[in-house]
């Protein structure tokens, strides 16, 4: 499907590339039996402008830059509070459309809803629903190497599925 709005957009290069030329010569009027530079340049004009709002308007987003690390602070949580802890979050591998790979760093281990309630503030910050699948790993700050997940999130076809480690598995 990437293949339509590539070539979506490269009509639209084209038809500006056409429509510079309409100015000098009325030759770029293809379709018409009596060509002129006026006819050229609405043809190309009326091309650009259709495909760049098909390409704007339903083309999926642009995916997030592999490069953007985001990091969230919020207050750490306390006994009846709301507040959600603060994570650091990395884009591991993305597959535009298909698969969205994120890792979170907590400071600490949180309770299952509280972990839900991460997981969903994660998949909207991401733009999750541009993806078929969302896997999230979440991992607790350790001074020592990168350890396995403590945690696991995934989101398929609808469903979520979170996955609590324990250090038998």
């Amino acid at each position: 499907m990437a293949y339509v709005w590539d070539g979506l957009s490269l009509i639209f290069l084209f038809s500006l590339l056409m429509l510079m030329a309409s100015v000098f010569t009325p030759k770029t009027a293809w379709f018409f039996k009596e060509k002129s530079k006026l006819r050229g340049a609405i043809l190309w004009m009326s091309t650009a402008l259709l495909s760049a709002v098909l390409v704007t308007e339903f083309a999926p987003k642009a995916p997030i830059a592999l490069r953007e690390n985001a990091t969230q602070k919020a207050a750490p949580v306390r006994a009846g509070s709301n507040a959600l802890p603060g994570y650091i979050l990395s884009v591991k591998k993305e597959e535009a459309g298909a698969r969205l790979f994120l890792v979170a760093t907590l400071d600490e281990a949180v309770e299952p809803g509280v972990l839900n309630a991460l997981a969903l503030q994660v998949y909207a910050a991401k733009r999750g629903h541009n993806y078929a699948q969302v896997f999230i790993h979440w991992q607790i700050r350790t001074s020592g190497k990168e350890t396995m997940p403590w945690a696991d999130t995934d989101y398929e076809n609808g469903n979520w599925h979170v996955r609590m480690r324990t250090p038998e598995n």
